[in-house]
Parts: C-alpha cells; structure tokens; sequence
C-alpha cells in the first residue's frame, strides 16, 4: 500500500498555481492578462473570482509562468530546480524541448518558458562555460521559434529571443559577456550531449566559488515544496557578487519620492514584491524601497494619492537593498499627544483632533431647542 503511494506521487502531475496577493489581475490591476494572451491551449481564462488555469486544458508548457511580470505563477513540473543542480555537472549544457523529446541534456518544457531572470542567472554563474540551446524543428513548433542554423542571428522572434535578449544586454552591464549558441545540427547537438564532466574535472569546479555560490544560493530560496523563486535566486547572486546596479537594466526598478509624501503607507500594502516599507524610526517616518524586489508593475504609482512616487533614472548604480528614499519629521499633537506628520511647519495639532474641534464648534453654534 505505501509503495502504491509512493508511486502515485512521483507520477502524479503538477499544474501551474497562481499566488493571487502577487497577480496584477487580483490586486487591481484589470489590464493585465499576460497569461491568459501568452498561454498556447486557451487553458487560463477569466472569471468572476479572477484568473482560472484549467488543469484539463494545460499542458504544462510553463509560458504563463515566463510572462507573468511579478512572477506570480509557480509550476514544479518545469523542473528550474533540477535545471540549477545539474548544469554544474555538464560540460556542454544543451538546453532541449521536452515536449518535443528533443536531444539534450538539460530538459525543459518548452524553450519559450525559459524564464529572462534564470538565464541572467546562469550567464553570471556560469561565464565560464558556453550554454546551447537546442531548436531544431523550432520552426515548426506552434509557440514560433525559429533561428538561423548554428548562429545566433534570430529570423523571427519569440518569447525565447525576447528573454534572451533581455538577460545578455542585462549580464553586459555587469561587465559579463554572456556565451551561448543556438543549435539545430542534430549531430553536433549529440557530439556535445556525449562529452561529460570527468571525476578530476567535477571536483576542481566543485571547488569554484561561482559553483559554490549556486548550490548555496539555491538552497537558500527553495521552499519546502522544492519551488523555486527566480527573482529570489538572481537576486542573492548579484548580492554575493556585490554587483551594482545601473537604473537603466531590464530586470529591477528604482523609484524616488517627492516632498508629496506623507507616508501613509499605501505603497507598501499594495505592492506585490514588498518592495516599499515603511518604518518610525525615533522621530521619523522612513519610507524605504528596494530596487531588487520591484517588478516595475505601477500599482504603487497609480495607488498613491499624493503622486509622490517617481522613477529613479539618474544614470546611476544601486545596490540591491532597501534604501531611505525619504525621511518625515513627526510632530506632537498639542491636543491628544500622538505623533502625526504635519502637512505644514507650523501645525500643533493633528488632523483628527482639528476635525473634531470643528465638529465640536459648529454643534456649539447650532440653536437647540
């Protein structure tokens, strides 16, 4: 009976799962429906509750999981974690279509659900080794991927391409120059897939700090579920490697705050990355951001009454960390003796107590009889 469910579990198949306090969809964003546009079956839809995935529909692709901008979409089945485990045991990472069981020792979904932030992760890890990517019959494929044979000149493009795109120009700023190659030689692809890490060799890149870094890094964010945050892993990389960051990069955000601020705090409820905070720090109302954990979604933007939001680009470089981006001085009330910010220099009372001295003043002037 326990090896029956044993067996049961190791076959049973896992869909993607939505985290609703994370999707744009459920937190006010109506114009967001990446997912539901991207997704090739027609299995993600809306309804009166939100964004639905139909299991039966679903064929585990993972590109609902490549789009979503804060990514909100989990799916075990795309095997990241495994991806991050093994490529440090091959010499010739050739990434395959395991829809499509092509030749490759690196199987994922599909290419196109190749997340941008796991491939930046990898170039940086990984600068030593060239990454291939197997795409022959890709022309073919209903997700529309094509390439030129045994270059890396693109003749259509694809969210593959794009998140390529986005993580090389993204490694480049960093000063790495990112190794990789699209293959469709069936013969060259087999020739690298049967080159293996000899004992000698998988000890010495063992013993690399970059390696040691990546199983570090990757024990650090999995969940107990053996899910894996993306952004979670690229950021602890680029926290290791003390990378700065320039505001003009394809990944993270940083946004300044103006004198309108008053620090209520809505940017912080509403944002799905916890990316704002806000502290009473002594005397102070700090309100920090942090660039790292921004998916440049808006909701702060448009939430905040006072406008006082706005994007951060100066041409500069950031660490990956909260930052101070504005500090309020809190006042006394002279009436009830709580701390408030004062929308002026010279306000002693607070602007509950001021509303209810009014209120208290224009009863006194009514006649009752």
């Amino acid at each position: 009976m326990i090896l029956d469910f044993l067996i049961d579990k190791l076959s049973e198949t896992t869909y993607p799962t939505i985290e609703q306090k994370k999707c744009l969809y459920q937190i006010g964003d109506k114009g967001c429906e990446k997912c539901v546009q991207n997704c090739p079956n027609g299995a993600i839809s809306i309804d009166s509750k939100g964004i639905r995935i139909d299991n039966e529909i679903c064929n585990n692709c993972g590109i609902c999981r490549a789009v979503c901008p804060t990514q909100s979409i989990y799916n075990k089945e795309l095997g990241e974690v495994n991806i991050l485990r093994i490529i440090k045991e091959k010499r010739n990472p050739v990434f395959s279509c395991k829809m499509r069981d092509l030749d490759g020792n690196i199987k994922v979904s599909c290419l196109n659900a190749i997340h941008a932030e796991l491939l930046a992760a990898l170039f940086i890890l990984y600068k030593d080794k060239t990454l291939y990517f197997n795409t022959n019959n890709c022309e073919d494929c209903e997700f529309n991927l094509s390439c030129q044979s045994e270059c890396n000149e693109i003749e259509e493009s694809s969210l593959f391409i794009e998140s390529l795109n986005k993580a090389t120009d993204f490694v480049k700023k960093l000063g790495i120059s990112p190794k990789y190659m699209l293959l469709n030689d069936e013969k060259r692809i087999s020739i690298l897939c049967e080159e293996v890490v000899s004992r000698r060799e998988l000890f010495q890149l063992l013993g690399k700090g970059s390696t040691n870094l990546a199983v570090n890094a990757l024990d650090t964010i999995v969940g107990e579920d053996d899910q894996v945050s993306i952004r979670d892993y690229l950021l602890e990389i680029i926290n290791k490697n003390e990378y700065n960051i320039p505001d003009d990069n394809e990944f993270f955000t940083f946004f300044n705050v103006t004198d309108n601020c008053n620090g209520c705090g809505i940017c912080a409820d509403t944002c799905p990355g916890k990316a704002w905070k806000i502290e009473e720090i002594e005397n102070n109302i700090s309100v920090f951001h942090n660039g790292g954990k921004c998916f440049d979604c808006g909701i702060c933007i448009s939430k905040c009454p006072n406008n006082a939001i706005e994007k951060a680009i100066n041409g500069t470089s950031e660490k990956l960390e909260f930052k101070i981006k504005k500090e309020i001085k809190l006042s006394i009330c002279s009436t009830c003796g709580k701390k408030f910010v004062p929308e002026s220099f010279d306000q002693k009372i607070c602007n509950v107590c001021t509303k209810k001295i009014s209120l208290r003043e224009k009863i006194a002037s009514m006649d009752i009889l």
